[in-house]
């Protein structure tokens, strides 16, 4: 026992000696656009750390990097690649850790390229991450962002958004224009999102979508609750789908709608009551007659979970 605990003594000195040896290095860079030419899109490739952009007025660019390592060898292997094409007008940005002479590879955990972006507003960006976290805000030409174990956060967006994340948290938050949210495993949070169509998929977690004023709406998951909040578009639709989950329904706004539940084994729960339903076993009917105007359509299904749908009128 006093061997075992003679080790791990020897194991946390040793780590900590580790962290305390770590090497940092901090940079700022402008970067001005030639005479004539606009920056379009920013694409950023940064497997190794995180990446903010965020939207400002100037026309060129500002990069802070951060970069870390266990010693001053490892470090000066940590490269930027910052190619510009005045043809288009896009900016790639790309990180690595340039071979070195060590006899095993250097673990992902101790190096880091952690990249702070300001970009015109009126750019399109594109980052690829692995394990960093991604921040968009500010810009007004759209973003697709793609990550395989990380967090992805987008605000104060106009434009298409496009996100991919295998694991991890995603909040998009205040985006103008069509969305698309897929993620295989976590949270999907979606508010104040308002344009043309929101969809949204998650196979192992849940999609909390509040504030919602999209024409149209798909919301999917496989093993995971969903839970919506919104206005539907005159003649738009809101299509929820869950296998093993809940579903839960609140439109805040008197349009007309048309409503379609099902669920195979839950049951429907209505928080305000529809005249002239048609209702059985797992199943409901009903339309709601708002002020006029086209109806929007409201399918809400759940293979083995409860629905719970309301209508308020404001």
């Amino acid at each position: 026992m006093l061997l075992l605990l003679l080790l791990l003594l020897l194991c946390v000195a040793g780590a900590s000696v580790a962290r305390a040896a770590e090497v940092v290095e901090r940079d700022t860079v402008e970067i001005a656009p030639a005479s004539g030419v606009s920056v379009t899109e920013l694409r950023v490739d940064n497997r190794l750390g995180d990446v903010t952009v965020i939207g400002h007025d100037q026309p060129g660019l500002s990069l802070t990097v951060v970069k870390r390592a266990l010693d001053a060898e490892t470090l000066g292997r940590l490269k930027l690649n910052l190619s510009p094409d005045p043809r288009t007008g896009i900016v790639s940005l790309g990180a690595a850790l340039l071979p070195g002479r060590e006899l095993r590879p250097v673990r992902a955990a101790d190096v880091r390229i952690d990249v702070v972006i300001a970009v015109p507003r009126t750019a399109h960006v594109v980052v690829r991450s692995w394990n960093g976290r991604i921040e968009v805000s500010g810009v007004r030409a759209g973003a697709s962002l793609f990550a395989h174990d990380a967090e992805i956060r987008v605000t104060d967006v106009a434009g298409a958004v496009a996100t991919g994340l295998t694991r991890g948290r995603q909040r998009l938050t205040g985006v103008t224009g069509a969305v698309v949210a897929d993620s295989a495993y976590g949270e999907v949070a979606l508010d104040g999102v308002t344009g043309e169509s929101l969809v949204a998929s998650v196979h192992e977690g849940t999609i909390i979508a509040t504030r919602i004023h999209a024409r149209v709406v798909k919301l999917r998951t496989t093993f995971g609750d969903i839970s919506f909040t919104g206005e539907l578009f005159a003649g738009g639709s809101c299509d929820l789908r869950a296998h093993r989950g809940r579903v839960d329904v609140v439109l805040g706004r008197a349009t007309p709608v048309v409503l379609d539940a099902a669920t195979r084994s839950g049951e429907i729960a209505e928080l305000v009551r529809f005249a002239g339903a048609e209702r059985a076993p797992g199943r409901l009917h009903a339309s709601y007659v708002g002020a006029g105007g086209k109806s929007a359509a409201l399918v809400v299904r759940s293979a083995l979970g409860d629905l719970r749908v309301g209508l308020i009128s404001e």
